[in-house]
């Protein structure tokens, strides 16, 4: 015990009670992260084992979706999935997106689609088998029929490729479903028919100084040419492996267009082939037609559908000479998707570079307010309130929830998909342990904002013993149905338990919505009202602080322990 300058006695804590309590706040961190963990370890055991289940779980149902008359799912075929069976006889197949599309997270998690193809191997079909992502979003996709039809007739190698645009509402989960399709099918295509791979010699026909030839990295039906040196000469576009489907006569032929530098067609170069002879050397022999598309570039081919290309054929070898033409076109059609493609995804890269920047921004400006003298000008955070609500709210809609959480634990942190969001949780995160300052729920949470922004004239002046017993319960309530829901594998949505999805407006539910409703009314009675007893969020939050008794044990502690307990009972269950 010390004197003050007054005389009065201060306690100073001792070095050994200042280290005790790093250790229990230490330890509450860890107690979280294990329960993080064991959701982790849960999801991939229930993965594992949605795995070895395979398409045996997936109830008929499901699969009557994409084939009405189908009764059953027969024998396992070489690409991982099923035989549709419509009695004993054999009419399609399907296969699911898991676990290839597992990496791909959308809001919070990913989604397992079920992909029907009938006979010829073509798309009738995609359905949602099941999602870890907002449920909300999900809803947006199930009842878009243009999405889900989008990949029709397309054979597996075309969707890979394949340009659809997101649905509105559910960007990051329409594309995480288009990424998880594109990885289950995306492998690069292979020609069985024609597997020999192009020659310097082939590539010598139509550039004779050709030392080298190499195939696109991303687009198979591409070939690069050089000469000495590795100076470019001009590339090949080959109707193969895209058009080994397109039968003349009798079968496919190989044929490739060579461009020069400035990309347009030199000339047309005919190959191996299924035809019969003499149809083919028809085709080889006829000037016009290693002619016909001298001049235009791969953009302009592959924007010409083959009914518009004026393409007669060969006498004496119509159908061949045709098939191989319509091949071209369909190669040149495939990279061109391809290319605007990678644009769209340029552009939607650099949208949402442009968000996170937006969203740092505001959390930057946050932190400068909230930790230092400038919170007491009441005008600069009234306007950075409103500027929260607006901006992080309603039109990022970048709020911290539970489902968020939950999702991450399961399937892991988009750093790149969401880094405004990432940055965001770090700091509600990390902030409050070493500022002893939940800057998160005073300065950073659009919700929170609304609620400071609320009038106080009707707060209640005494608060029933009764009234706040009830209200204290809700949040250990809510966050016993967060642990138990995943690591019992209840079909829960965990954005149906708080208001944040609410901002996200064209994918919120009713109960979200209503959460979000009944606690801005319920705090202009109990100021921040939501925040002190309905926020499971904001409860963990608060539990990641330090502050004056942060060394000794607290209610929270209990709770936290009891968490814990129910969470490791679940899991050996």
């Amino acid at each position: 015990m010390a004197a003050s300058p007054a005389g009065r006695p201060v306690r100073i804590a001792s070095r050994p009670r200042k280290l005790a309590g790093v250790l229990l706040h230490a330890a509450r961190i860890g107690l979280l992260a294990v329960i993080l963990l064991l959701m982790h370890w849960q999801h991939v055991r229930a993965l594992t084992a949605q795995r070895a289940a395979g398409l045996e779980t997936v109830p008929i149902s499901n699969v009557q979706a994409l084939f009405p008359t189908a009764t059953a799912l027969g024998e396992i075929e070489s690409h991982g999935g099923r035989t549709v069976l419509a009695g004993e006889k054999p009419i399609g197949s399907v296969l699911q997106t898991f676990p290839e599309a597992q990496p791909f997270l959308g809001f919070s998690g990913p989604t397992n689609c079920l992909i029907g193809f009938d006979e010829q191997g073509l798309v009738v079909g995609l359905a949602i088998l099941s999602s870890r992502d907002t449920r909300d979003h999900v809803e947006l996709i199930r009842k878009d029929a243009r999405f889900l039809s989008a990949l029709n007739r397309r054979n597996a190698g075309d969707v890979a490729q394949a340009d659809v645009d997101a649905v509105t509402g559910a960007t990051l989960t329409s594309l995480a479903i288009l990424q998880g399709i594109q990885a289950r099918l995306g492998k690069q295509p292979e020609s069985l028919k024609f597997p020999d791979a192009y020659t310097v010699e082939d590539a010598r026909r139509l550039f004779p100084t050709a030392t080298a030839v190499a195939r696109d990295a991303q687009a198979p039906e591409l070939w690069q040419v050089t000469g000495e040196k590795g100076v470019p000469l001009g590339s090949l576009l080959s109707n193969s492996p895209a058009a080994d489907q397109i039968v003349g006569y009798q079968g496919p032929t190989r044929a490739f267009l060579g461009m020069n530098l400035e990309g347009k067609v030199v000339s047309l170069i005919v190959g191996a082939s299924y035809e019969n002879e003499p149809y083919v050397g028809y085709v080889r022999d006829d000037a016009w037609f290693a002619e016909i598309f001298n001049g235009r570039t791969l953009e302009e081919l592959g924007k010409t559908r083959f009914e518009d290309s004026g393409v007669e054929g060969v006498s004496g070898a119509t159908m061949t000479s045709q098939a191989v033409a319509e091949g071209l076109l369909l190669a040149a059609q495939k990279i061109t998707e391809l290319r605007s493609k990678q644009q769209q995804e340029r552009q939607q890269s650099q949208a949402v570079r442009w968000k996170s920047a937006v969203t740092i921004g505001i959390v930057l400006a946050g932190l400068l307010i909230g930790l230092t003298p400038l919170r007491g000008r009441t005008w600069l955070r009234r306007g950075y309130q409103l500027v929260l609500i607006a901006v992080l709210g309603f039109w990022n809609a970048d709020l911290l929830s539970m489902a968020m959480f939950v999702g991450w634990a399961q399937s892991g942190i988009p750093w790149t998909n969401a880094l405004g969001l990432v940055c965001l949780t770090a700091a509600a995160v990390v902030l409050p342990i070493f500022t002893k300052q939940n800057v998160y729920c005073d300065h950073l949470c659009p919700h929170g904002a609304a609620q400071q922004l609320l009038p106080r004239k009707w707060k209640l002046q005494r608060r029933p013993q009764w009234l706040v017993k009830s209200l204290s319960t809700i949040r250990p309530v809510l966050l016993a149905i967060v642990v138990v829901s995943p690591l019992l594998q209840w079909n829960v949505s965990m954005v149906d338990l708080e208001p944040f999805d609410a901002y996200a407006w064209r994918a919120a539910g009713v109960a979200t919505i209503a959460i979000a409703v009944i606690g801005l009314i319920a705090s202009l009675f109990l100021p921040m009202g939501y925040c002190h007893y309905g926020c499971p969020t904001g409860a963990v939050l608060g539990y990641l602080r330090r502050h004056a008794r942060s060394d000794r044990l607290t209610r929270s502690d209990a709770i936290a322990a009891s968490l814990l307990i129910l969470a490791i009972i679940c899991f050996l269950r």
